[in-house]
This record gives C-alpha cells, sequence and structure tokens, in this order.
C-alpha cells in the first residue's frame, strides 16, 4: 500500500508500493529526505515554487505544473 506523508502547508509526499516518490505542493518542513520521482504543483502559489527549488536542486527531478506558476 501506498503512504501519505503529510509535511504541512498543504505539502505531501506519497511513496508508492515500488519505492517511487511523488511530491505534491512542496513548500517547507521534514519529510524531503527521500529523491524525487515527480513534483506536482497544484496551484499558483509562489510559496509552493520555492519549496520547488529545494527539490529541483537536489534531485533534478520532472515538474509538473501549470506554466503561470513557474513564471512567478
Amino acid at each position: 500500500m501506498a503512504k501519505l506523508l503529510y509535511q504541512g502547508h498543504g505539502s505531501y509526499r506519497i511513496t508508492a508500493d515500488d519505492g517511487r516518490v511523488l511530491y505534491v505542493d512542496p513548500y517547507a518542513g521534514e519529510g524531503y529526505d527521500k529523491p524525487a520521482d515527480i513534483v506536482l504543483i497544484t496551484h499558483e502559489h509562489s510559496d509552493h515554487v520555492k519549496g520547488l527549488g529545494v527539490l529541483a536542486r537536489k534531485y533534478g527531478v520532472p515538474v509538473y505544473s501549470t506554466r503561470e506558476t513557474l513564471e512567478e
């Protein structure tokens, strides 16, 4: 069964049974220690884009979002 970790401020980490990791709306806090396979930003708040920078630099992962979100 997949595991869900609430990371605060509407941010989650989902770990699939096969070990793949999905971060949803990264922001800050604990739980960013696993390498991400995918990052999903669901809405256009710039605070989640800041959290994305941490993950992108650390793991160089694919990011799925709207263009407008990434331009902020």
